[in-house]
């Protein structure tokens, strides 16, 4: 991928949303293996969003969080060190803009 930004197994990502938002899901775009995402207030802190792969065969998926979460910081990081680095192209965040979550 062009643009695209390469994670070596067991390094995270931390991603500026420029605000807090509430996150309901994830979408990665890009060549990945099993991944975690974080959401957090600041970067090195955060909470378990969702955990699995992204994107399959068929193309980019969302990854729902289990529950919305607030936070400004986004973390991905991938599960299995030791393994091929991933290749992230782009991220979309679906959620909201505001103060906290449910």
């Amino acid at each position: 991928c062009d643009g695209c930004t390469k994670l070596a197994g067991g390094h995270a990502l931390w991603l500026d949303l420029g605000t807090t938002r509430i996150v309901h899901s994830v979408t990665i775009h890009g060549e990945t293996l099993p991944l975690q995402v974080r959401i957090g207030h600041s970067r090195g802190d955060g909470r378990i969003c969702a955990s699995g792969f992204a994107p399959t065969r068929m193309g980019p998926a969302p990854l729902p969080c289990a529950a919305p979460m607030a936070g400004r910081y986004l973390m991905l990081q991938e599960l299995q060190v030791g393994l091929a680095s991933m290749s992230i192209c782009e991220v979309e965040v679906q959620g909201t803009v505001g103060p906290s979550a449910p």
